[in-house]
């Protein structure tokens, strides 16, 4: 494909708003990852912080129930009591039963595992309490609470608060996973960002230093075929024009090196050719000047052969000449005049025609 200054732009805008739509996503992506990780620590960390950290206290109260059960005198007390005891036990329950609907880890279920083995087994001695403290056996039913009932409450206690505060390292660690994951996605973007940045200023010089050291080099080339070379033709034809044929006329420009694909290439191209076009001129100039200066020559010599020819021929009609004897030489009294001097030029003919006549 033909990478003109149009679709280099395209591509160079294309490059950044994909480099942005890239920081866009990454940062989209990280805030929903912040936001579900947020979520899951509000769902499966805080609230079940909360839901675990009010069911102790539930049982809290339940064990205080028991124990103001057995101090109660009268039996209306005691069997409001037992009516908040079981209440306790429900809202207990019931916040322990959205516990276990939440996200839970191995430890979590573990210790689930141990609050209900040792919840019954603690309701069950708490059951003997209630009924001792019906009976009036209240010091047997204070050495069974400060006996097995407590170990009991306490293993139920320290089970509940050992999840409490396991949800509160759970919430830590999403915290802490949370500023990790803000952390690599700021880098993320940040170096994106600055890549994008960074492609946009690249593309950019790079695209305006092309054109303008095109620009710049045609430019150059425009001014010396103006100032140099035309104006070396238009000196050279008119010192011809004026007969002076020694002028001639020197082309300096040369072809353009500059190649692209884009509308700056095609411009270079046609530049070359105008270029290629214009040393031909040149050449034909030089040529025609070398043909006009022999032609003029030849004329010349021409001339001063047709001069002398001419200039002989006048010498020879002139009287005394060649023409004057000739004509004398045709006439009697001339060929009478003449002999003598006949003989005087040619003496050998004389000799020759004796010895002819002696042989």
């Amino acid at each position: 494909m033909k990478l003109n200054i149009r679709n280099k732009l395209l591509l160079a805008f294309a490059a950044v708003l994909a480099l942005t739509a890239i920081v866009g996503a990454v940062g989209v992506n990280a805030a929903n990852t912040i936001n579900n990780m947020l979520n899951s620590m509000y769902l499966n960390n805080l609230e079940p912080i909360r839901q675990v950290a009010v069911a102790n206290q539930y049982l809290i109260y339940f064990d205080r129930d028991v124990l103001a059960h057995v101090i109660a005198s009268d039996k209306p007390t005691m069997d409001a009591l037992v009516t908040k005891m079981d209440d306790d036990e429900k809202q207990m329950m019931a916040l322990l039963d959205e516990y276990r609907k939440t996200d839970l880890t191995d430890k979590e279920k573990e210790l689930l595992a141990q609050f209900d083995a040792a919840w019954p087994e603690y309701r069950a001695i708490a059951n003997k309490i209630i009924e001792l403290s019906y009976a009036k056996n209240n010091e047997e039913a204070m050495a069974l609470i400060n006996g097995e009932g407590k170990d009991k409450i306490k293993v139920a206690d320290d089970t509940l608060t050992a999840l409490v505060k396991l949800n509160e390292e759970l919430g830590k660690k999403a915290y802490d996973d949370s500023a990790v994951l803000y952390a690599q996605s700021r880098n993320i973007i940040i170096a994106v960002a600055v890549a994008a940045v960074l492609a946009g200023l690249g593309v950019a010089f790079f695209l305006a230093r092309s054109m303008a050291n095109a620009a710049k080099l045609m430019a150059q080339t425009a001014e010396q075929i103006a100032q140099t070379d035309l104006a070396s033709l238009a000196q050279a034809s008119a010192a011809i024009a004026g007969g002076d044929l020694t002028a001639t006329a020197t082309l300096q420009v040369k072809t353009l090196t500059y190649k692209s694909s884009d509308e700056m290439g095609d411009l270079a191209q046609a530049f070359n050719a105008m270029i290629a076009r214009l040393q031909e001129t040149g050449q034909s100039f030089v040529e025609m000047i070398a043909n006009l200066r022999t032609l003029i020559s030849q004329v010349t010599e021409n001339a001063v052969s047709v001069g002398a020819a001419s200039g002989a021929t006048r010498r020879f009609r002139q009287p005394g000449g060649r023409s004057d004897l000739t004509d004398r030489h045709h006439h009697p009294a001339g060929r009478q005049r003449h002999r003598p001097a006949d003989r005087r030029r040619h003496p050998h003919r004389r000799l020759r025609r004796t010895d002819e006549t002696r042989h």
